[in-house]
């Protein structure tokens, strides 16, 4: 009997291994000379801005103009000595180079100051420009010198020295830290180192008083005050920054997607840097005083938020090739052209506006304009005015607009102006209840007018984002208008009836509710952008996935509603956080503004376009990270969209107008003579 046939071992042969596709290292070449490049640009513009900046300090114990800022970076000085001071017998100040001191000059020392004076210089005067030294140097010689020692008189006869030669001048007496070795102080009158000329040629004479006409001379004497820096260049510098952070980003971007570097690269980089420097020559040119870190806040923002449409067009045609359909037209074209625009007006705005106050002669006008616009989407057809549910649109053939973007301007511009016209009238004694001050019924209408405007965008146009952001934005202007909690009070009750009615009434507003409470009970329907949304930033994490490494599309509105779910999933936390700093910071310098601005109007301006960006950033937030319902906001100067782009760039131009007026020196005009008829009765002499 044959043993069993052994059954053969069935052979399955392995698939080869796919290679590994080679990473293209060109990529890391370009990448490591542009950022050297963009490091040199850096160390350039930075340079230069050192070079132009001037101080006074101490340089080998000497009161010394120095040309750029106190410090060193590896052992290399920051600052050289550009002037130092000679002091004359008769305290005449010359101011010669370090390198071509005269023979006869005794040079202003720091000890030669008063001690308070020491300390300062030590520490270094801030000045700006080279003018503004030479006054810090003028103030310090008409106010902080100490007096000259004199010899100590001997009783003992002592044979008279002969007559030193005319040729050498016996030298000036030393000052006070010399004092007690060489003698007695001499009593200088005030008038000897207060009545002095400005600057001419190098040179601050003075004057001599006769004695006994001494007179107490003004902090710092007659000398004229440093003259105010713009911070231009701080602002310049700090524009540097962001484009250079935008154009990493892009790279980063281009890299991870292993994509090829293309004109659409260069295009971006190119055209943002070019806009914002043409933004920066309007503010130079038109605004010079304004904040420095407005406009470079706001430039790092929207470069951000180019780098993320980018990436997300980056991932539209990649789904659009694996489906085999043809892939869309990018839209980060589209929002550099809207940038473009936006800068545009930006600019005009800053030509044509000169005093922001002319605005509050047309505060009813423009307030008009601003309740037009909310209405035409109203009253259009839907085919011309709604866009998922919401009708908020003017949409044309081949143009779309948002007007209740602009209303939004308009309407502060109108509050602004009504409550200050009217504050008498809204501070006014009402009842007094609980601690609180609450106005009188018929000083209800500004917020009832809001309310009823709120409640009327909600009804007609379904839009509950706007409706929010109008009311609480009129609420907060009130409150600083008034500083009174009632109003708060009144208008957080009529926050909650408008609330309520509107559940009760609208069905758009109850699945926000519910999806909001549940996202995952309706999944696959209304909960599924939310849902999407709260996956998305868990995948972040705290550090994020990285610059186009994660899978951000998967969002619906990514690049519009959801850009802050994008940010949250590819730069985690840490990116998220330092977004909202940047929002911060703006916010923050905007009631800056207000605070420094002198006038009522341009107080509650600036305090209201400042509040409706945080309550703007607040909703959207909240609705993205469900602490509050979706409301369909989007995040300003980030989110991919022509009308809210343009419309906070004209809100920028304002706080910028308004910043510049607030800190622009206070200019006092010399009296004219008299009018004819307020004028003194005079005799005329007889001729």
């Amino acid at each position: 009997m044959r043993p069993p046939r052994a059954t053969p071992k069935r052979v399955v042969s392995q698939p080869e291994p796919e290679p590994k596709k080679k990473r293209n290292r060109l990529w890391w070449v370009v990448l490591a000379v542009v950022l050297i490049a963009l490091v040199g640009v850096g160390a350039v513009i930075g340079r230069a801005v050192i070079r132009n900046n001037y101080y006074v300090g101490e340089d080998n114990g000497r009161v010394t103009v120095l040309r750029g800022i106190p410090g060193s970076v590896l052992g290399y000085s920051l600052q050289d000595a550009d002037l130092v001071g000679c002091v004359g017998d008769d305290d005449v100040l010359t101011l010669v180079s370090p390198d071509a001191i005269p023979s006869n000059c005794n040079i202003l020392e720091v000890t030669d100051l008063q001690p308070s004076a020491q300390e300062q210089v030590r520490a270094g005067l801030p000045s700006g420009k080279r003018e503004d030294a030479q006054s810090q140097m003028i103030r310090l010689i008409g106010g902080d010198l100490l007096p000259r020692c004199e010899p100590v008189p001997t009783t003992t006869a002592a044979p008279t020295p002969p007559p030193a030669p005319e040729t050498t001048p016996a030298p000036a007496p030393p000052r006070g830290s010399c004092c007690a070795d060489y003698g007695s102080t001499h009593d200088y009158a005030d008038a000897d180192r207060s009545s002095r000329s400005d600057l001419q040629d190098g040179q601050l004479m003075s004057s001599n008083a006769a004695a006994g006409t001494a007179f107490p001379s003004p902090p710092g004497g007659f000398a004229p005050a440093p003259v105010q820096s713009t911070r231009r260049n701080v602002e310049l510098l700090l524009l540097g920054f962001a484009v250079i952070i935008t154009t990493v980003s892009l790279l980063l971007v281009e890299a991870s997607q292993e994509q090829k570097i293309t004109l659409d690269l260069a295009k971006y980089a190119l055209a943002y840097t070019g806009l914002f420097l043409i933004a920066h020559l309007a503010i130079r040119r038109y605004a010079p005083y304004a904040d420095p870190l407005l406009l470079p806040i706001v430039a790092l923002l929207n470069g951000l938020g180019l780098v993320l449409i980018h990436r997300l067009d980056l991932a539209d045609e990649q789904t659009a090739l694996y489906n085999g359909v043809e892939a869309p037209s990018p839209d980060a074209n589209q929002q550099v052209m809207w940038t473009a625009l936006a800068i545009t007006g930006f600019v005009l705005l800053l030509v044509f506006l000169k005093d922001y106050r002319l605005m509050a002669r047309f505060s009813y006008t423009l307030g008009l304009a601003g309740l037009v616009f909310l209405a035409i989407p109203a009253i259009l057809p839907a085919k011309f005015s709604s866009v998922n549910g919401a009708k908020i649109w003017i949409r044309l053939p081949g143009f779309s607009i948002q007007p209740g973007e602009f209303a939004k301007i308009l309407l502060i511009i109108f509050f602004a102006s009504v409550l200050v016209a009217k504050r008498d009238l809204f501070t006014s004694a009402g009842k007094h209840l609980l601690g609180m001050d609450f106005p009188r019924a018929r000083d209800l209408g500004p917020i009832l007018l809001a309310w009823i405007v709120s409640v009327g965008v909600l009804v007609f146009e379904t839009d509950l984002g706007t409706s929010l952001l109008l009311f609480s934005t009129v609420l907060v202007m009130l409150y600083i208008a008034t500083e009174r909690v009632g109003w708060l009070v009144i208008g957080g009750g009529l926050l909650a009836i408008g609330f309520f009615f509107a559940y009760k009434m609208f069905g758009h507003v109850r699945v926000r509710v519910d999806t909001w409470l549940d996202p995952l009970g309706d999944y696959a329907n209304t909960g599924y952008q939310i849902s999407q949304s709260l996956f998305g930033l868990a995948t972040g994490g705290i550090a994020g996935t990285g610059l186009g490494s994660g899978r951000p599309n998967q969002v619906p509105f990514a690049k519009t509603d959801f850009i802050i779910a994008t940010i949250g999933e590819e730069l985690g936390l840490i990116g998220l956080a330092a977004v909202l700093m940047l929002f911060l910071l703006l916010i923050v310098r905007g009631l800056r503004t207000a605070l420094a601005v002198r006038d009522s109007f341009g107080k509650l301006l600036a305090a209201g376009l400042s509040f409706t960006i945080a309550i703007q950033i607040f909703v959207v937030v909240g609705g993205v990270t469900k602490l509050i319902p979706l409301t369909g906001l989007t995040t300003p100067f980030m989110s991919y969209g022509g009308s809210s782009l343009l419309a906070n760039y004209l809100l920028l131009a304002i706080l910028v107008r308004i910043s510049d007026a607030a800190r622009a020196p206070v200019v006092t005009k010399k009296k004219g003579p008299p009018p004819i008829a307020d004028a003194n009765t005079e005799m005329m002499p007889r001729v």
